[in-house]
């Protein structure tokens, strides 16, 4: 529903990108500022448990208020609105500025709902290819062209992006992730808003 209704405003409303290039930039450093805040949360907290990469995802069960499940020795609980409204909200916004989403929803899995980064690149990749395989369609059926060109070379470095990234995410500390997670969001938000 979001990226169906941000296509159609990014199509009909938002030709010129200029008016919106500072708010896009102010988002994504508050973004940034509330990864950072619990991190630093983090690493003063008595919370000294470290979930590693890897283990399976057990017991879940889903009703028509929540899902539950575990991940190591956690266990989760999280109300379906949250997911349903933030997965609206994200994909309306990244619909409306061209962007993927990942950058918001990986943050709102992480910061928000408190999911390890472990398990979080695979429900946001697939959520994002939903948003985006309804926005392209959108954008193509109100007229926009598709440039080739510049589209297989992107192919090429998303495959090998897509192979490489699980590899380090299994590698890497959850702290570690989050804290690239902020560098990355932060650079987005100062090109946005500087360049």
């Amino acid at each position: 529903m979001g990226a169906y209704v941000g296509s159609t405003l990014s199509s009909l409303l938002l030709s010129d990108m200029t008016t919106f290039r500072p708010l896009f930039g102010v988002l994504t450093l508050a973004i940034a500022v509330q990864i950072v805040t619990k991190l630093v949360k983090g690493w003063f907290s008595r919370d000294t448990r470290r979930l590693p990469g890897g283990l399976p995802v057990r017991g879940t069960s889903i009703s028509l208020r929540a899902l539950s499940f575990s991940y190591g020795d956690h266990a989760y609980r999280i109300p379906l609105r949250s997911p349903l409204l933030a997965g609206a909200g994200i994909a309306m916004l990244a619909a409306i500025f061209g962007v993927g989403g990942g950058f918001l929803l990986v943050p709102y899995l992480s910061v928000m709902l408190g999911l390890p980064m472990y398990i979080i690149p695979a429900t946001a990749a697939i959520a994002i290819f939903m948003s985006l395989a309804v926005s392209i369609s959108n954008f193509v059926a109100l007229g926009a062209e598709i440039q080739f060109g510049i589209l297989i070379p992107l192919i090429v470095g998303v495959i090998g992006g897509a192979i490489l990234g699980p590899k380090v995410n299994r590698a890497m500390p959850n702290a570690v992730l989050q804290a690239i997670m902020a560098v990355i969001v932060t650079g987005i938000g100062v090109k946005y808003l500087v360049f």
